[in-house]
């Protein structure tokens, strides 16, 4: 199950303000509260966690801060103090939606389904269109076997979010479970297109054919999982590595250059910050983040990265080149040239400076002066 956000700052800051008007022990249940959330904003999850029990134990009936005790507990591994705070927390509020969601997403992490079905049946009772609580259930209803149930389930759940891909994944697996292939191929193939860089829907789509006796497909969709489990575990190698050494900015590149190769653009951006944070002094890094930029379409921010790599490092003329595809992208022919002019006076006769100063030299008129670029582009390239 994909971890969910910690519960809203909006919601516990405004339910702290109220405490304002408190005697001394509210005043400090005030203020060990914002500590925890300062601590959990910078990271600090065990000082956190210390500020929260404090908190709660002044005033153990705070639900804002129970709720985002818990989520601290799941987020830093402590599933047996989630369950016995969830447990508390339902003793004095036992319609919660959120504690029985939580207390259900910690026993599906400690594989214990039939307690997460209890209390996600429960939280689907009072709450009928709590759809975080639905998947869930629908989840571990294929984690048991139970497939119809699981249709019947996930069915609601897409109405609300069609765009969800674990729900046509699991529904895909439902739809298996109960030898309905044409649903199941529908569900699996809405899963692939959702999240194309998730290995799961290939398995059970080459799990399916085989069922359908279509060996060929079989194998053509197992391949593909195979391809993308590696993917994943040299993601997941690369990601681990760069968070154990946030300082060492290489490790953010190869994580991002991983993103890019893979075709995951948009994932690329936040490992690249992360290595300009960490060495705000390579130019290349400034590069390759606005080739990211650009291929999102974000063309101003693209046109500052290439002038944050031209002002580190003027020697390189790929910087320069990077500068003129912006101001092109941006109908900006004038400012182009001259940006593939200075590329190749600064890095020579490479054949795609000029070729890109044609497509500038044309956007401006100069037929002539473009076809001589073609012509010098095809010249460097023999």
């Amino acid at each position: 199950m994909r971890a969910r956000p910690l519960y809203s700052v909006v919601l516990l800051t405004i339910a702290l303000a109220g405490a304002h008007a408190a005697e001394e022990g509210g005043n400090r249940f005030l203020v060990l509260a914002h500590e925890g959330y300062e601590a959990s904003i910078n990271g600090a999850d065990e000082n956190a966690i210390r500020a929260f029990e404090a908190a709660l134990a002044i005033e153990p009936g705070r639900l804002e801060v129970a709720i985002y005790l818990i989520q601290l507990y799941r987020k830093t591994g402590r599933n047996t103090d989630a369950i016995d705070r969830c447990q508390r927390v339902l003793e004095r509020h036992p319609d919660d939606v959120e504690t029985l969601y939580l207390l259900a997403a910690t026993h599906s992490e400690l594989r214990d389904p039939k307690a997460a079905v209890a209390a996600l049946e429960r939280a689907c009772r009072i709450d009928a269109y709590h759809a975080r609580a639905h998947l869930l259930l629908g989840q571990e209803y294929v984690t048991l076997g139970s497939f119809e149930e699981a249709i019947e389930t996930l069915t609601r759940v897409r109405v609300w979010r069609p765009g969800n891909d674990l729900l046509h994944l699991y529904l895909g697996q439902a739809y298996l479970g109960t030898q309905q292939p044409d649903q199941a191929e529908q569900a699996l193939t809405e899963a692939a297109r959702l999240a194309p860089f998730d290995a799961q829907p290939y398995f059970h789509m080459g799990r399916l054919y085989r069922m359908l006796g279509d060996a060929d497909r079989s194998r053509e969709m197992m391949e593909r999982f195979q391809a993308l489990q590696v993917r994943s575990q040299e993601r997941e190698r690369l990601s681990r590595a760069a968070r154990q050494n946030p300082d060492d900015a290489r490790g953010w590149f190869l994580l991002a250059d991983h993103y890019m190769r893979g075709g995951q653009t948009r994932e690329a951006l936040s490992p690249l910050g992360s290595a300009i944070e960490a060495d705000s002094t390579n130019a290349s890094y400034r590069d390759m983040r606005a080739h990211v930029y650009l291929r999102l379409g974000i063309t101003d921010q693209a046109q500052a990265d290439a002038i944050a790599a031209i002002r580190i490092d003027p020697t390189v003329g790929a910087y320069y080149n990077t500068l003129g595809t912006c101001a092109l992208s941006e109908s900006k022919a004038t400012m182009a040239a001259e940006a593939f002019r200075q590329a190749i006076r600064v890095d020579g006769n490479v054949p795609a400076f000029h070729l890109n100063l044609s497509r500038a030299l044309d956007a401006l008129g100069d037929g002539a002066g473009a076809e001589r670029h073609r012509q010098a582009a095809g010249d460097v390239g023999k």
